[in-house]
């Protein structure tokens, strides 16, 4: 009997049109990855290791010049930097009896769990990198003042209240004077259910200034020049003193890349003549937060390099 059969033994399902469908599905559920620059198969063929280029500013800024003099020459200087991509994945094993005997089509019902496990998988991947962020917000009180920054990773105090409208005006303004250009004309805040609380009575409606098919997944309002999104997966509600608080993230543009060698695909393989089956999804692809403080201030002001505040608790 021929052996190039479609389902074989380690075989697995990989049509494009599947594949594409499994990625379409996911997309309306992600919060957190709506928000990266995605870079499309800069990995693929080329190793683990996907570089990517960054510009600073001008070292020193232009001015007027004396008609007899030199123009002024000055620097802008280019930095290297990468990201590793990994394996991701997950997978259902079931039988030929459960698929033969169940009253409902498991295979469709698996189908869906692997989407959502993909969608949940991928965003707490990159809200994981999000919270790497140098910047940190610390909340003791419901005053502008109330919010203690450091600028080394780490959180020194803890979180006494959640967020208010004053503390995360303080936040924005923050994100203002380090000169983190914002994404679009907006800077995205992304808090937890605790940390959206303090702040909801002071959001302009969504529907207000943005149409249906511009709304991020899950955004909620705007306030301050910040377009609010609500998290009640990733981060946590259970920060600070009595674990009562909410914890969220502020950040603009190029804030978190993304490299993919290969898109995510469902997989399907069969053993023991069909008896032993197993549904799966699978990629390769990593993230990392483009910017970075310590490593790309080449010109030592402090502003403009770090584009994520995180807004957490010691």
């Amino acid at each position: 009997m021929a052996q190039a059969l479609w389902v074989n033994e380690g075989s697995y399902l990989r049509s494009p049109k599947l594949s594409q469908q499994m990625r379409e599905q996911a997309a309306p559920m992600f919060l957190w990855r709506q928000f990266v620059d995605k870079k499309d198969g800069l990995g693929k063929n080329n190793g683990d290791t996907v570089e990517f280029t960054k510009r600073l500013r001008i070292d020193t800024r232009g001015g007027t010049l004396v008609e007899t003099t030199t123009m002024p020459n000055n620097r802008i200087k280019v930095i290297k930097d990468s990201v590793v991509v990994n394996e991701y994945g997950n997978g259902v094993p079931y039988t030929q009896k459960l698929e033969t005997l169940s009253e409902f089509t498991m295979r469709s019902e698996y189908e869906k769990g692997l989407v959502q496990d993909q969608k949940d998988t991928m965003d707490v991947a990159v809200a994981t990198v999000m919270k790497t962020a140098k910047f940190k917000a610390v909340c003791t009180a419901t005053t502008k003042a109330g919010v203690t920054f450091t600028t080394n990773g780490t959180a020194t105090l803890t979180a006494s209240n959640n967020p208010s409208d004053n503390n995360v005006r303080a936040v924005i303004d923050y994100a203002k004077k380090k000169q983190i250009p914002k994404l679009g004309n907006y800077y995205i805040y992304v808090g937890a259910t605790e940390a959206i609380s303090g702040l909801y009575d002071y959001l302009q409606s969504v529907a207000q200034y943005a149409d249906p098919e511009f709304r991020f997944n899950d955004e909620i309002g705007r306030y301050y020049g910040a377009r609010v999104v609500e998290d009640n997966n990733v981060l946590s509600n259970t920060i600070g003193n009595g674990s009562a608080y909410g914890e969220a993230v502020l950040f603009g543009e190029e804030a978190v890349c993304e490299a993919v060698a290969l898109p995510e695909e469902l997989r399907y393989e069969e053993t023991d003549m069909g008896r032993s089956k197993k549904l799966g999804w699978y990629a390769i692809l990593g993230f990392k937060k483009i910017w970075d403080l310590t490593t790309d201030d080449l010109n030592s002001t402090g502003k403009g390099i770090e584009r994520i505040i995180h807004v957490t608790s010691a």
